[in-house]
């Protein structure tokens, strides 16, 4: 017959053995992340910039400008976009919109950027209720360059 700290050893080995699996396989699915990933500090908003489907940082005047701003659990929630031209620092704006029901919005910025603002570096910012919950940096390149 096994002795008592033995057969607590063996118990705690076990218990172990279980909570790591909980943690590593059974959590992140119930945290609905489709592909299992664990994402410790995901953010609860994400904002960027777009001139067509994917983010990006840099692209030619004449672009169709656009931020996109998305909310983890979709819903209503309002927000302020935010772009300024970093190396003309009179070169500003604001817009106000609210996020669909499916945690998404987007602003078409193209005509301020393009036309008002021009080539250059530039700064979009989103907040909620005040505080900024998201930034991106982009440049705007002359349209014929190259």
């Amino acid at each position: 017959m096994p002795n008592p700290p033995a057969r607590l050893v063996r118990l705690l080995a076990a218990v172990t053995v279980v909570a790591a699996f909980a943690a590593f396989a059974v959590l992140p699915s119930l945290a609905g992340e489709p592909n299992g990933e664990v994402r410790a500090s995901a953010p609860k908003y994400r904002g960027f910039v777009t001139v067509g489907r994917g983010p990006t940082h840099v692209g030619a005047q004449g672009n169709a400008w656009t931020l996109v701003f998305r909310e983890r659990a979709a819903g209503s929630v309002p927000f302020k976009a935010c772009v300024k031209h970093l190396d003309r620092p009179r070169v500003s704006r604001c817009w106000r919109g609210r996020t669909g029901a499916s945690g998404s919005s987007r602003q078409f910025v193209a005509l301020y950027v393009n036309d008002t603002g021009g080539v250059g570096r530039w700064r979009a910012r989103w907040f909620v209720r005040g505080r900024r919950v998201a930034g991106w940096r982009f440049v705007v390149r002359p349209e014929f360059e190259g």
